[in-house]
């Protein structure tokens, strides 16, 4: 009986190690699993539980997702993704949530587009100072990545222009402005923002206000987006009240050079 229970014990770790090596070798997501049993697999993961009920559904559309995407069909990939987050009411939170369950995959680009819309969704909701921690954060891990309109890249490049901190951010959304949207009609007041920045003059000349308050005016240290959060903003001029993490800025100002 003890040689039976401890060949079967082994059997078990043995099935656990191989499944563990497939999910690493990148055949299948870590977003494929459970969250128990991605946790006794050894996988490291920070984020908050899944925000529906019954799991199992969604947890199947990332892997079709999934599949999909490495059947070189991205816009299938996205279009499962983007259906389940409309069913949801465009939640912001929902964007962050399965931006974090996909980070694992070998193809970005559905993160980044999940991330674009999540900058537009919470700029529509007024809520500024969260968009700009959002985009600072990609643009930390991906020094390409943009949003996706005109609009919302200069509307993120007013707020970060406002703040001297963020002045390096604001310079490097302008920076390929003009190459992005050509014929824009926004395309000359990026520019004429591009260079008072260039010429270190304060961007957007005004008094500071209560609306201020959750921007950083000192450049600490750089973190990761740590996934979703259920904070609201001011709606005063796109800028929202809730405290943003600490970003150092000293990279995009050698990115920007």
């Amino acid at each position: 009986m003890p040689q039976k229970s401890s060949n079967r014990r082994r059997s078990m770790g043995q099935k656990i190690s191989a499944l563990r090596e497939i999910v690493k070798s990148r055949r299948l997501p870590w977003s494929f699993l459970p969250d128990s049993f991605r946790k006794s697999l050894g996988a490291t993961d920070s984020t908050d539980s899944c925000p529906v009920a019954d799991p199992s559904e969604v947890h199947a559309i990332i892997l079709d997702a999934h599949r999909s995407l490495r059947a070189h069909n991205p816009l299938r990939s996205w279009r499962l993704l983007a259906n389940w987050i409309k069913s949801r009411g465009k939640r912001p939170e929902d964007y962050a949530w399965l931006t974090s369950r996909i980070a694992d995959w070998n193809d970005a680009r559905i993160a980044i587009r999940l991330t674009q819309e999540r900058v537009a969704r919470l700029l529509a909701l007024e809520r500024g100072g969260e968009a700009l921690k959002v985009a600072a954060d990609r643009m930390a891990l991906d020094s390409r990545f943009r949003p996706r309109s005109a609009a919302d890249t200069l509307v993120l490049a007013q707020l970060a222009a406002r703040h001297s901190a963020m002045r390096p951010l604001a310079a490097i959304l302008l920076s390929d402005f003009a190459l992005r949207f050509k014929g824009d009609l926004r395309t000359a007041l990026a520019e004429k923002l591009r260079q008072r920045l260039s010429s270190g003059k304060s961007a957007l000349s005004r008094p500071r206000t209560d609306s201020d308050k959750g921007i950083a005016e000192r450049p600490p240290t750089l973190k990761p987006d740590p996934g979703p959060q259920c904070v609201h903003g001011s709606a005063d001029s796109r800028v929202g009240t809730t405290p943003l993490v600490k970003t150092n800025f000293s990279r995009w100002s050698r990115l920007a050079a």
